[in-house]
């Protein structure tokens, strides 16, 4: 029997088995759900972004309705569902607001992923951009130059006849 007390394996395979994974937004596509589905979680440590995706993906997130108490300062200040501790106060003690644990945070290591690729891109970005404006800088002072020439009288007779 599988609820036996100390039975750790399982003798038969699964009875009922999903042929189609679920969707949380197949019946249901309200807008509160499609802010759910939409919502970025960051800022919380790597174990509890997996438990918010898990909630979110099989439809048990639910929103706040109201702003909770934070557990540190004890203010109505708490604007995120399942989270303990409110922004200001998780960031000045560098903990989770979920679980108050001190470990990494998930936006941190996407900050730094986004900075190594944005600095990459942005110096590659200001090279381009300095070499075209050098270009059309070039290009402007040789028509400058080129209609100056066509203006002036310097194709007159008089100019040349000197030189002959």
């Amino acid at each position: 029997m599988s609820s036996q007390k100390g039975n750790l394996s399982r003798s038969r395979p699964q009875k009922h088995k999903n042929s189609v994974a679920f969707k949380n937004t197949l019946h249901d596509r309200t807008p509160q759900t499609i802010k759910i589905v939409n919502k970025n979680i960051v800022n919380v440590c790597l174990r509890c972004k997996g438990i918010l995706d898990w909630k979110v993906k099989y439809k048990k997130y639910k929103l706040l309705t109201k702003p909770a108490n934070c557990t540190k300062c004890n203010q109505r200040t708490v604007l995120e569902a399942y989270h303990t501790i409110c922004r200001p106060c998780a960031s000045k003690l560098k903990v989770c607001p979920k679980c108050g644990k001190n470990e990494s945070l998930v936006k941190d290591l996407e900050e730094k992923e986004k900075e190594e690729l944005g600095e990459n891109s942005t110096e590659d970005l200001t090279e381009n951009v300095k070499k075209l404006s050098v270009k059309d800088k070039k290009k402007k002072k040789k028509s400058k130059t080129e209609d100056d020439f066509d203006s002036s009288d310097f194709g007159s007779s008089d100019f040349d006849s000197d030189f002959e």
